[in-house]
């Protein structure tokens, strides 16, 4: 093709022509002794013929020829093949509407260099053709059968989709409807950013469809076995407002609990309360049965599992006070315990009486039988392997002194608290605490208070003052209300006979100033002695829940120090 370098405006061209035109013949008819005829006619031509030759290439003429070259490139076409895509809003089913518009209208439009990539997608991609041609009835074949529709997930995985040409759009052939948690915007951003376009084909009514949903199912991880639970069911009845339908709660295929719920036509909370019976992680499903004219019957149920614990509380109980005419000292708290049948206590004794200090000497409960072992009985007593120790969930010292463990034994209970989240009491006396030289052992790393010294035990009658604002505390809640647990720890209190003073509480512990009435006031708190153990079991079922940094008795790094018998 002939191209010019410059390009002078048409007028400019016309005048400069006509002013040569006139030139011409302005010479022919001023010259002396002129041709005529055919001679000036053949001059004329000529000059005009220079003139012409002179004009064109003064524009600087050039010839150009134009190769085109055509990129391949290739376009992605997702079909969405979900269940709701089954769902025939009029002659044809949406995943039909879909499939026919793919075949007569993209391939027919699609121009030769652009290859066409055939996917479907449910809750993950799968690929069709990777190159959809012309006439071929067999393009985009695939049936409704997916469980969901993950939008986002699906143009995510076409990104990582490997081919010889770049991406240049991809259409996206779907009824809308998004089961997944993702937002498909997020990864639309990242298509923008590569520059590839998305082109969407929605195919379906707009019509609110007649569904029964079970959206969600709250239930706690785990339950004490033979415990009532609660479970509470999220559901969603779209099109059968004012219907009542079963909640079904089912157990392989059984059915163990079952309750009407009249349904709004919104989503709506219904609750459920069964009691799990067999141990151990436990599978239970929550349904809705199918009704007629509903559109899905896969979305009427929700799976939700539960861990189903044993409920019983394992106690060692390890007690050093002298024995009392009428009964054991360790008897009190030990039958106070067992009270409760979640509870199971591991007695153990060492006493100052020389026949009993034998490790082998060997103790009964005068009404029950029960076998009361030594703390140092070689295979009875108190664990002496971590694992062994791991199998109980609460360790009671009892004014036992820190000689009758060894060494092993003191890490083995740190760790028993610190690591496995053990619950460990230590209860005042003439070897606990600063008098027993606690404070010099690993045992003090959990201990929440800070032991004064060796001599921090004091024998004087008092009465306890109880500052109002610890009696909420699940330790101090004995009573059915506020009044009642006052009264207990108050006016129905007896008087006790000695303490053992302890300094500041620990970083992250708590502690209460318990200030002695009627004794030497050391501005310290105090871990005192008490005659009986009475609604122990309580301690361990709170009615209202701890304040916070308070500790439990429950296996969960509890840490109080708590009275004894005299």
């Amino acid at each position: 093709m002939l191209e010019f370098t410059y390009h002078p405006d048409w007028p400019w061209l016309v005048v400069g022509a006509v002013g040569v035109l006139a030139l011409l013949f302005a010479s022919y008819h001023t010259a002396l002794g002129r041709p005529r005829g055919l001679i000036q006619a053949v001059l004329l031509t000529l000059r005009l013929a220079v003139l012409a030759v002179v004009a064109f290439c003064l524009l600087d003429p050039y010839w150009q020829q134009r190769i085109e070259h055509q990129q391949r490139a290739r376009l992605a076409a997702l079909l969405d093949t979900s269940r709701s895509m089954s769902v025939r809003d009029g002659a044809d089913s949406r995943l039909a509407a879909a499939q026919t518009w793919l075949r007569e209208q993209l391939v027919q439009a699609k121009p030769d260099h652009v290859s066409l990539a055939g996917f479907g997608f449910d809750q993950k991609l799968a690929l069709l053709s990777s190159n959809v041609l012309r006439n071929d009835e067999a393009s985009f074949r695939a049936k409704a059968f997916g469980n969901g529709t993950a939008i986002a997930d699906s143009l995510e995985q076409l990104l990582a989709v490997a081919g010889d040409e770049p991406l240049t759009g991809a259409i996206l052939c779907s009824d809308g409807i998004e089961t997944s948690q993702r937002d498909p915007v997020a990864v639309a951003r990242q298509f923008r950013r590569k520059a590839i376009p998305i082109h969407t084909l929605t195919v379906g009514t707009t019509n609110a469809m007649r569904d029964l949903i079970v959206d969600n199912v709250q239930v706690k991880r785990s339950v004490p076995g033979q415990s009532p639970t609660k479970v509470i069911a999220t559901l969603r009845g779209t099109g059968f407002s004012q219907l009542t339908v079963p909640l079904e709660l089912r157990q392989s295929n059984r059915v163990i609990l079952q309750t009407n719920v009249v349904l709004t036509g919104r989503s709506q909370r219904t609750e459920l309360d069964f009691t799990p019976r067999a141990k151990g992680y436990q599978v239970y499903e929550a349904v809705l049965p199918p009704q007629p004219g509903e559109w899905l019957t896969n979305n009427n149920r929700r799976l939700f599992g539960l861990e189903v614990v044993d409920p019983t509380l394992r106690v060692i109980y390890m007690e050093a006070s002298p024995l009392q005419a009428r009964q054991p000292e360790w008897k009190y708290l030990k039958d106070a315990l067992q009270s409760d049948p979640n509870i199971k206590v591991k007695t153990l004794y060492h006493a100052q009486n020389v026949a009993q200090q034998n490790p082998a000497y060997v103790m009964t409960d005068p009404e029950n039988g029960d076998k009361i072992h030594h703390v140092q009985h070689p295979s009875e007593g108190y664990p002496r392997t971590l694992a062994d120790l791991a199998a109980y969930d609460v360790v009671i010292d009892s004014d036992i002194a820190k000689e009758v463990f060894t060494q092993e034994q003191l890490v083995n209970t740190t760790k028993f608290v610190e690591e496995l989240g053990g619950g460990f009491v230590m209860v005042g006396g003439i070897t606990s605490f600063g008098a027993g030289g606690y404070h010099r052992t690993v045992m003090d790393r959990f201990i929440p208070v800070a032991m004064e010294n060796d001599l921090d035990t004091t024998f004087h009658p008092f009465q306890m003052a109880i500052p109002p604002g610890v009696l909420s505390h699940a330790l101090m809640a004995l009573g059915a209300n506020l009044q009642e647990t006052r009264e207990i720890w108050t006016t129905k209190f007896p008087r006790l006979y000695g303490y053992n003073r302890v300094g500041r509480a620990k970083q992250g512990r708590s502690s209460w100033e318990w200030i002695p009435r009627n004794a030497p006031r050391s501005g310290r708190g105090s871990s005192w002695r008490r005659r009986r153990w009475g609604k122990v079991e309580r301690w361990r079922s709170p009615p209202t829940p701890p304040a916070s940094g308070a500790q439990t008795l429950r296996r969960s790094g509890a840490r109080d120090s708590i009275p004894s018998g005299p």
